[in-house]
Parts: C-alpha cells; structure tokens; sequence
C-alpha cells in the first residue's frame, strides 16, 4: 500500500504540472473502448481516492471526472422494434379460432351425442344380459350351441326351400314350354 501511496505523494513532487496531472486522472480513472473490447480503467477506484485525498490535504480543487461517456460507434443506430409477448401478439388469432370452433360446436355435440348412442347401443351383447340376469356359463354355452344349432337348421331350411323353389319354377317352365309348342302344332297343321 506504501508504494501506492508513495506514487500518488511522488506525483506531487516539485515542480509539477497540476494540468497534466489533472488530466492522467481524468483519463485514468475512466474504462476505455479500444477495438470493439472495453478496457479496465488504468486507475482503480481505492487510487482515485488516493488522489482526492491528496489533493484536498494540498488545498487543490479535485478534477472533475466526467460519469457519462459515450461509446464510439461505426454503425448509425437502429430503431428498435419490440416483439412483445408472444401470447399478446398472437391473441386475435387465437380468439378468432376459438370462435372458429364454437361455431362448429353444436353440429360436434350432435355427433358425438350419436356416436355415444350406437356404441351403447352395440356395446350391449344377449351374453351380458344373460350374465347379469343370473345365468351360468354352463347354461350360456347351452344357449349359445342351441343358437348356433337354430340357425344352422333354418340355413339348411332356407337352401331347402329355395331348391324346391327352383325346382318349382322349373316344372313351370317346362308346363309353358310345352303348352306353347302344342299350341303352334295345330296352328301349323291348320295353315297346311
């Protein structure tokens, strides 16, 4: 601290130039921008005060170091445009959307309301009621073979009946068939 001390008493020495000295200070005590990088003050703080203290134990009036400073710039300043918030610059987008939607509300509703239905309405299998109605496994396969049994009799009832349908038509084409033909045969035997 003494050698400190001692440059700032040995900047005092006789004869010497108060300007110049005012000036290093005030140089000194300011950061300076030098190839786009800010460089430290050459003077720190606990020196400035150093300085000051000197000055006012010799009477002197301190130099005034100058706060403001400007930073050199190559480039003319850009106006700046502020964004914002995103979810304010995008609120009328998304209100009109949602208007969008609520339009379209209703028709959903209806749907939706539809589809409900149908899928209760097929969700509901003759084995559930059973089940709930108290019926064993047991008795539900019975049901289930005596369904199976049923609707295989009344297929094999059905192609019964349409081959005997079949059968049917066929005799009475035939009877027209024949019908027709002695029809023209004595039309034929007239005309000789």
């Amino acid at each position: 601290m003494a050698c400190f001390i001692g440059k700032v008493k040995g900047a005092f020495a006789e004869p010497f130039n108060l300007q110049a000295l005012n000036n290093r200070i005030a140089d000194g005590a300011r950061p300076h921008f030098v190839n786009g990088r800010w460089n430290k003050p050459a003077l720190s703080a606990r020196m400035v005060a150093e300085y000051r203290k000197q000055y006012f134990v010799r009477g002197l009036e301190f130099p005034e170091i100058p706060k403001g400073y400007e930073v050199p710039s190559t480039k003319p300043p850009a106006e700046l445009k502020l964004k914002g918030h995103k979810h304010i610059r995008e609120a009328p987008l998304r209100q009109q959307k949602i208007a969008q939607n609520m339009a379209k509300m209703p028709k959903l509703i209806e749907e939706f309301r539809k589809n409900k239905a149908e899928e209760k309405h097929r969700a509901r299998k003759p084995l559930d009621l059973f089940l709930r109605n108290g019926y064993s496994q047991l008795e539900l396969k019975m049901l289930a073979d005596y369904k199976k049994n049923k609707e295989g009799d009344q297929k094999k009832a059905e192609a019964a009946a349409a081959e005997k349908l079949a059968k049917q038509k066929q005799k009475e084409a035939k009877k027209k068939a024949q019908q027709e033909q002695e029809e023209e045969q004595p039309q034929e035997a007239k005309s000789e």
